[in-house]
């Protein structure tokens, strides 16, 4: 019937319909393309991550597991992304059997980052397709006396004895406290609150060598004179002394006169205040003659030692150096004398 048709078209139409099942016969035979579909995913879940040991310290080592989970009907394989805060770790290939069970991969992992981490792991299939992702948050902490618990946990983080709460450096276990915050610590410095006074000062007054101002009064303790007393803390100025008075005169007192036929004292002569008369000498109450204030009226004792004195500051000088020379001379002339004597008994 198809060659009936044929023959009946006219001659122009069968030549196009000849032209057109030549060209169908000699092109080559286009099969459609199947599309590429994820017919097998590697599933992962957040409860699917754990880590060892479940809260790593700082640049210690931890591990990471990861259980993957096919969802496929054939024999696949893949690869399994570690990452923490976005920079990878490691990758691990996996494989798997048809319809095969849940498979457990680790990865090995120093932290280097202080504080809140991100681990989240990747799955690819075997043609490199992304698979399924899930991530987990933890936080890294140091432990910095290695006690096996952390910073944040332990109440000694350096292990001194001394509490994070009371130790001025918490990681330093050479260093406790540093009450004046003069970058020294207590047990080396010399003025703990650096208020001018000695730890041992302190300690011999018995204010408080950490406390810069012990009886709180708002004046350090060495400025303030009563450091223990919060009331008083300066020396009340002393009084100014009241002027001296000035010296009343003695009286004139005239000498008692126990003669009643001696002289009067001539009036020009000065009574001192203690009853002496200037410029006259007594013998038997009565005038005799003028003196010098201050000169003794035994003229006999310092006319001798006077005399003595005078001898040997002018004569007596004299005598002695000649008497001087003359013991010289002597030693010189029987040295003399010595020398000859020895020389002669060699010449014999």
């Amino acid at each position: 019937m198809i060659e009936a048709n044929f023959l009946n078209m006219p001659n122009t139409r069968r030549i196009v319909t000849v032209a057109a099942a030549a060209l169908l016969i000699g092109l080559p035979q286009i099969h459609p393309v199947r599309a590429a579909t994820t017919d097998c995913i590697l599933s992962i879940r957040t409860q699917d991550i754990s880590i060892t040991p479940a809260a790593p310290f700082l640049n210690q080592s931890a591990r990471i597991y990861a259980t993957v989970q096919p969802e496929c009907q054939r024999d696949t394989e893949g690869s399994v992304l570690f990452y923490a805060n976005g920079t990878e770790i490691a990758v691990k290939p996996i494989s798997y059997k048809k319809s095969g069970r849940a498979e457990e991969v680790w990865a090995n992992w120093r932290p280097t980052q202080y504080g809140a981490t991100t681990l989240r792991v990747d799955t690819k299939g075997e043609g490199g397709e992304v698979g399924d992702s899930a991530s987990i948050t933890l936080f890294v902490d140091r432990d910095t006396d290695n006690d096996g618990i952390g910073d944040r946990e332990d109440p000694d983080d350096d292990n001194d004895g001394v509490p994070d709460k009371q130790d001025s450096n918490p990681t330093d276990p050479t260093r406790s406290r540093d009450t004046d915050h003069d970058g020294i610590d207590d047990s080396v410095d010399s003025d703990d609150d650096n208020d001018g006074l000695y730890d041992y000062e302190e300690q011999g007054i018995g204010t408080n060598p950490l406390k810069y101002d012990t009886d709180g009064d708002g004046i350090g303790d060495k400025q303030d004179a009563f450091p223990l007393d919060p009331k008083r803390w300066e020396v009340p100025p002393a009084p100014k002394p009241a002027p001296a008075p000035a010296p009343a005169s003695a009286p004139v007192v005239a000498p008692a006169n126990t003669n009643p036929v001696s002289a009067p004292v001539p009036e020009a002569a000065a009574v001192t205040d203690n009853g002496e008369v200037l410029g006259a000498t007594f013998e038997n109450n009565a005038v005799t003659g003028t003196v010098a204030v201050g000169e003794s009226t035994n003229t006999s004792a310092s006319t001798d030692d006077g005399s003595w004195l005078d001898w040997l500051m002018g004569f007596g000088k004299w005598l002695l150096l000649a008497i001087l020379f003359l013991l010289l001379g002597i030693f010189f002339f029987w040295q003399d004398k010595r020398r000859r004597d020895d020389k002669d008994e060699h010449k014999v």
